[in-house]
């Protein structure tokens, strides 16, 4: 049972990382064109959605090295510990 939750708990951590970076990032500019939309009052949905899409590609190019470190890592470590899991059942 312990196996199991340090497995879910790293596959949670990985989760997190690599997919909070891109959402944050867009959340944050979408929050600013958001309040810049309120001030100019031009309300066009367009331009949330370019500067959205725009600032989630930009964060993934930016940071694609650390992810796939990540992801490749926590593959490994599950690769290795599939012999560990014979002894478990």
């Amino acid at each position: 049972m312990e196996y199991l939750t340090i497995v879910l708990n790293q596959s949670l951590s990985v989760l997190f990382i690599c997919s909070g970076i891109p959402i944050l990032a867009s959340a944050a500019v979408g929050l600013v064109v958001a309040i810049l939309q309120t001030a100019t009052q031009v309300q066009e949905q367009s331009f949330v959605f370019l500067a959205k899409i725009t600032a989630f590609v930009i964060v993934l190019i930016i940071s694609h090295q650390f992810l796939w470190d990540n992801l490749l890592f926590f593959f490994k470590e599950m690769l290795r510990s599939i012999s560990s899991l014979g002894h478990l059942v």
